[in-house]
C-alpha cells in the first residue's frame, strides 16, 4: 500500500487567491521508526535494544543535526543555476517514536515523527519552521483467514521552500491526510486479492509579503477505489496487478497567479476538478539469492472537466480575458504508458547496489498535471563493523502539462557516511547537491543550485 499526504480540513467553496511558484524538494525530512508492542510480559529495555521483549518494542529516537546550505531560498542564478546568493545554517532537530504489535492474527503499526528547524542567521530567521509532523498508522485483521481487513493512514503537516525570500513565511506548506481500506481475500495459499477504496484530503497554503498576492488555502479532496492481485507462483517472487480510480475535486478552481512560473499566465490560473486511473502488472521478488527484482509496466489517464473553470464560473472579480486556456489538457495514450524498474543486487551481505526507473504521473496544485521519468543509481555498503557509506544520485525529467507548460530537470545527488559510535549512538556526516534547470534553458528564471553540508547524530533507545 502506499503511503498518503493528506489533511483534515472542511471544503469551502470560496474565491481565494494563491501564490504560484516553483516547488522543490523538501529541506526537512521526517524519520520513522518501528516498534512491536504486545501485551504477554513486562517491558524491559537496555540501551540500543529499545523498550520491550517478546513481540513488545518501543524505540525513541532522536536525530540533532546542523545543515549549511550556499542557496537557501533557492534563488535564480546564472544560465544552469548559477552561483547561489544566499547561505544559511540551520539546526534541526528530529524527535521519533512509533509502535508496532505484531501477532499471528494482528498486525499494528503506529509512528510519529517531528523536526524543527532553526537557522542561526537574523537575515534568514523567516525560513526558521517548527510545525512538521508526521504521523502513520497501519492495522492488519485476521492476517491468515480466507477474508481479511486493514486500514491505513498517514496525516502530514511540511513545508516546501519557495522563492519567496521577502515573504513573512517563504514556504509553500500542505496540510494532509490520507487514509486507505481494504479487504484482503485470500482464496488459496499462493493468491492474495486486495479490493477497498481511498480517501484524501490536502491543504495547499502559500507565501505572504508585500511582494506577493495574498495567499489563501487550496484544498483538494479525493476518493476512489483500489485493487491488488497477487500470486506467489515461487516463495518469494509474485506476479502483481494493480489498479486505482480516484476523482478529485479544488475548493478554488481559480487561484492567483504570482511568483515564479517562468511563464506568463495572466492573473489566474484555472485549476479543473477531474478523475485519475492508472493500472499496471508485472512481477515483484527474489530472483537469486543476490538479485531482487520489479518489474510493472501500464498505463494511465488523467481527465479534466473544462466546466469548472468555464467562463460561466468566474465572477466579476475573475476576468475571463485573464485566464489563459489550456486547462482542458488531458493525459491519454502514449503519454499515459507508465513502467517501473528495480533492480538490487547484494554481492555481500554487508553492501548493496540497486538502480531504478519510474515512469508515472502526478496531479499537481498550480497545472493540471506532471509526467515524469526518474532515474536513480543507490550504494550502500558497510565497512569494518561501524561504518557505513552510502551514495545516490537522482535525475527526474518533468514534462507539466496544462494551463503552465513547462519541462524541467531536478538533480540530485548525495553522499553519507555513518559511524556507530555505540549501539545506541550513530554520527553521521553529508553532502547534499540539488539542481533544477529548464530544458534548453528556456526558463533561466526556475533554475537553481543549492549545495548542503551537514552533520549530526542520532540517539536511539
Amino acid at each position: 500500500m502506499k503511503h498518503y499526504q493528506h489533511h483534515w480540513f472542511h471544503r469551502r467553496r470560496r474565491r481565494r487567491n494563491l501564490v504560484i511558484d516553483g516547488w522543490s524538494a523538501q529541506l526537512t525530512v521526517g524519520m520513522l521508526f518501528g516498534l512491536s508492542i504486545g501485551y504477554s510480559s513486562p517491558l524491559l529495555a537496555e540501551p540500543g535494544d529499545h523498550i520491550g521483549t517478546g513481540t513488545v518494542e518501543i524505540a525513541p529516537s532522536v536525530t540533532v543535526s546542523t545543515h549549511h546550505r550556499n542557496n537557501v531560498y533557492l534563488q535564480e542564478g546564472e544560465l544552469g543555476g548559477g552561483q547561489a546568493t544566499t547561505p544559511g545554517t540551520a539546526l534541526v532537530v528530529n524527535p521519533n517514536i512509533g509502535v508496532e504489535w505484531d501477532d499471528p492474527n494482528v498486525l499494528f503499526r503506529s509512528g510519529l515523527a517531528y523536526t524543527a528547524t532553526q537557522y542561526l542567521q537574523s537575515e534568514v530567521s523567516n525560513l526558521n519552521r517548527y510545525n512538521d509532523v508526521d504521523v502513520s498508522g497501519h492495522l492488519d485483521l485476521v492476517r491468515r483467514g480466507l477474508i481479511g481487513l486493514s486500514f491505513q493512514d498517514r496525516f502530514k503537516i511540511n513545508g516546501y521552500e519557495s522563492e519567496a525570500q521577502k515573504a513573512d513565511d517563504p514556504y509553500i506548506q500542505t496540510i494532509g491526510n490520507r487514509g486507505s481500506g481494504r479487504f484482503n481475500i485470500r482464496p488459496g495459499p499462493s493468491l492474495e486479492i486486495s479490493l477497498g477504496g481511498d480517501f484524501s484530503s490536502t491543504a495547499y497554503d502559500t507565501p505572504n509579503s508585500g511582494d506577493y498576492v495574498r495567499a489563501g488555502q487550496n484544498d483538494r479532496v479525493a476518493y476512489g477505489p483500489g485493487l491488488e492481485m497477487k500470486w506467489h507462483f515461487l516463495p518469494k517472487t509474485a506476479v502483481v496487478f494493480e489498479w486505482e480510480s480516484e476523482q478529485f475535486d479544488w475548493s478554488n478552481n481559480f487561484v492567483g497567479s504570482s511568483g515564479n512560473l517562468g511563464q506568463d499566465v495572466g492573473d489566474f490560473l484555472g485549476v479543473p476538478d477531474g478523475s485519475l486511473m492508472r493500472t499496471r502488472g508485472g512481477l515483484r521478488g527474489r530472483v537469486t539469492q543476490k538479485l531482487v527484482l520489479r518489474m510493472l509496466a501500464g498505463y494511465g489517464t488523467a481527465d479534466y472537466d473544462e466546466l469548472t473553470v468555464s467562463s460561466e464560473t468566474t465572477s466579476d472579480t475573475e476576468p475571463e480575458s485573464d485566464i489563459s486556456q489550456g486547462f482542458g489538457v488531458d493525459l491519454g495514450f502514449p503519454t499515459g504508458l507508465l513502467a517501473e524498474i528495480d533492480l538490487e543486487y547484494t554481492p555481500r551481505e554487508s553492501q548493496s547496489v540497486s538502480i531504478k526507473y519510474r515512469r508515472d504521473f502526478e496531479d499537481v496544485f498550480f497545472t493540471n498535471f506532471v509526467v515524469f521519468n526518474r532515474f536513480q543509481v543507490n550504494y550502500d555498503g558497510q565497512f569494518a563493523g561501524r561504518y557505513v557509506l552510502s551514495a545516490s544520485s537522482t535525475l527526474r525529467l518533468e514534462n507539466y502539462q496544462g494551463e503552465v507548460t513547462r519541462q524541467d530537470i531536478r538533480l540530485l545527488n548525495a553522499v553519507g557516511l555513518q559511524y556507530s559510535a555505540t549501539k545506541y549512538l550513530v554520527v553521521n556526516l553529508g553532502t547534499r547537491w540539488r539542481r533544477r534547470v529548464s530544458v534548453a534553458g528556456e526558463y533561466p528564471d526556475i533554475e537553481y543550485d543549492d549545495l548542503d553540508v551537514h552533520a549530526g547524530m542520532t540517539l536511539t533507545y
